[in-house]
């Protein structure tokens, strides 16, 4: 095998052997298109039907990122936008994912949902075409490019945009003139040209599961089957990640924070089916509203406090979504994701990774209500210990994955 002669080439010099070659390359590679659609409407002055086709037409002439569009979709609350830029949109093939919040996070929390899935289905050098102006998805973004994946973003022109967004993308394309049927447009004043931006590929692959994961599902006094001993002995060695929403699910007053790291651990270990090793045990928040015993209690004890200075609940909420992600990423089923909220936006994510074979623990908070949304995300394996039973007391929602915060935490729970 001789080296490969690489060219450094500008925007505008797309005939380059490199860029050709290149191209030849990574034309198989899958593409997605995820669109902001509410950060980045259709201008008036464009017909919706012409949108998807000039964003087809600058990803095809492009000489790198060319590749087969596996999924195209816009995200945002439909019910604001005009029939006619719905039908323009659907009628060429873009699917339309209506979050019906209403709340910018909601649509967010959706792009990154259809961002990683689109991932744990195709690794890299796969492309992620993203189409906004926001902020929030630059360190998803970011790490996916770390993990050797072609990231490029289309913003919009006119208005200011994060460079921590813009520099998440290999290639930076201006999104009134890919609307506008004009094509890739040369690098920004403020940017480095895109084109010089080609890393090598890393030679990671995303190991995925061969057959479907089996599940026990078992009475809580069918304490001895052989199939239920079978299972726990098949799950005991996987990998597990405990994902805290700790604004959500604060440390009880009555509760020495040093105690819950160890509370959980224990519960997990007496659980004779979701035992496993824990590789990711993280908690989430703005940590300069919790006290300092807090903070160094749980740091103390192996905890990972991922702070999120925004403040803003659902800044902390994408990067426990992004962390998660991560796991699944280096993690096949039957791998365990505990998750512990009360938040009902991190159903969609626990349902899709359920049916992806993937245990699913959450543990919810008592005393306030929690949508059955997320309660039901809970994988349908029974706590079969009676240590364990003695945590739980709530015998219906046991069946459901599921468990109750301060009965994990308190002291004198799993003795």
């Amino acid at each position: 095998m001789s080296p490969t002669e690489t060219a450094i080439v500008s925007v505008d010099s797309f005939a380059s052997d490199f860029n050709l070659m290149a191209a030849t390359q990574r034309r198989e590679a899958p593409l997605a298109v995820l669109w902001d659609i509410e950060n980045c409407p259709v201008p008036s002055d464009v017909r919706p039907e012409d949108v998807a086709s000039n964003i087809r037409t600058a990803i095809q002439l492009h000489p790198v990122v060319s590749g087969s569009v596996v999924v195209f979709s816009a995200f945002g609350d439909f019910n604001a936008f005009p029939r006619r830029v719905r039908e323009g949109c659907q009628r060429t093939g873009v699917k339309l994912v209506d979050v019906p919040n209403g709340r910018k996070d909601a649509a967010d929390k959706a792009i990154l949902l259809d961002m990683f899935l689109f991932v744990l289905d195709h690794p890299p050098p796969s492309t992620i075409v993203i189409i906004t102006g926001d902020v929030d998805f630059a360190p998803a973004l970011h790490v996916l490019g770390q993990r050797g994946y072609n990231v490029v973003v289309i913003i919009p022109s006119g208005v200011y945009v994060n460079p921590a967004l813009t520099s998440a993308g290999k290639f930076v394309w201006d999104w009134q003139s890919i609307v506008h049927g004009e094509g890739i447009v040369k690098s920004l004043s403020h940017l480095q040209d895109p084109s010089l931006c080609i890393r090598s590929q890393p030679l990671m692959m995303i190991q995925k599961a061969m057959s479907p994961t089996e599940t026990a599902i078992v009475s809580v006094d069918s304490f001895a089957s052989d199939f239920n001993l079978m299972a726990a002995t098949q799950r005991r060695e996987a990998p597990l990640a405990v994902l805290w929403d700790i604004e959500n699910c604060p440390v009880p007053s009555d509760v020495r924070p040093e105690d819950v790291a160890s509370n959980i651990r224990t519960a997990i270990q007496l659980h004779p089916v979701v035992s496993g090793s824990v590789v990711v045990f993280s908690a989430f928040g703005d940590f300069n509203a919790f006290p300092r015993r807090v903070r160094e209690g749980c740091q103390r004890t192996g905890v990972k406090l991922v702070d999120v200075p925004n403040g803003r609940k659902d800044a902390a909420d994408k990067a426990i979504l992004l962390d998660m992600f991560l796991f699944v990423l280096d993690h096949p089923p039957p791998s365990t994701i505990v998750i512990i909220t009360g938040d009902v936006d991190f159903a969609p994510a626990l349902h899709v990774l359920g049916q992806r074979g993937y245990n699913v623990v959450v543990i919810i908070p008592s005393g306030v209500y929690v949508n059955p949304a997320l309660t039901s995300a809970g994988s349908q394996i029974a706590p079969i210990s009676p240590q364990y039973q003695e945590c739980v007391h709530h015998k219906s929602r046991e069946a459901q994955g599921l468990a109750f915060l301060d009965e994990f935490v308190q002291p004198h729970c799993c003795e």
